[in-house]
């Protein structure tokens, strides 16, 4: 609801920082994070993950 609410789209998503998510979005640290290592994975821009086995199986 936090990111229709905000106008969160696809294209909006990546941007968003651990403080954009835990602040205005409202999440709790983990939640933020895991998305954030979800969508580098995704993306294939792993800026935010450390490379690590759970990321990239």
């Amino acid at each position: 609801q936090n990111f229709q609410e905000n106008r969160i789209d696809g294209a909006a998503l990546p941007l968003l920082s651990e403080d954009h998510l835990t602040g205005p979005m409202g999440m709790k640290l983990g939640p933020a994070l895991k998305l954030r290592a979800m969508l580098a994975r995704k993306l294939g821009a792993c800026t935010v993950c450390l490379h690590c086995a759970h990321c990239h199986q």
